[in-house]
């Protein structure tokens, strides 16, 4: 089973998948996360430590995600897309493709950190998380991050 993928926001905007190094991440902006992942989560926390789903996600979550199905995080300038791909030829592996984009003519700073085996990218000039959008079987949803939010998390995993 593929580890899944964690985005989130302590301080500046982050991507970490335990046990894989995704550093076509720090040269191109792009990279792949090995799959298989269909469901995704996100949950904000608020500063008394309560954790719930973000603005208009009540009883949504897990999504299921399949082939093609997209989710872009926005933090400020800076736009983290994923999209759920095959990358075996006629297979049925759901991998997830990774783009980290600018807008307004900012460049994301990407940097690695590494610690016991385990590596996060950190796009260093993004701010928390302020809304995720999810394409996945239907029109596109749009999911605010409450106010007094402190802490974000996007989940995509197996199960």
């Amino acid at each position: 089973m593929a580890d899944a993928i964690i985005f989130d926001d302590g301080g500046s905007t982050r991507i970490k998948q335990l046990g894989h190094k995704l550093d076509d991440l720090l040269d191109n902006s792009k990279d792949f996360a090995p799959g298989p992942f269909n469901k995704l989560r996100i949950s904000c926390v608020d500063e008394a430590g309560v954790a719930g789903p973000p603005t208009g996600g009540g009883g949504l979550f897990p999504i299921t995600m399949v082939l093609n199905d997209t989710f872009k995080i926005f933090s400020g300038d800076h736009r983290l897309e994923g999209r759920i791909v095959d990358r075996t030829p006629g297979g049925t592996a759901t991998d997830c493709q990774i783009t980290v984009t600018g807008v307004n003519n900012i460049d994301p700073i990407i940097e690695a950190r590494h610690s016991k085996g385990q590596r996060r990218y950190i796009v260093s000039n993004a701010p928390s998380i302020a809304k995720v959008e999810v394409n996945a079987q239907g029109p596109v949803q749009t999911f605010p991050i409450p106010a007094g939010t402190i802490y974000t998390v996007v989940i995509l995993s197996k199960t």
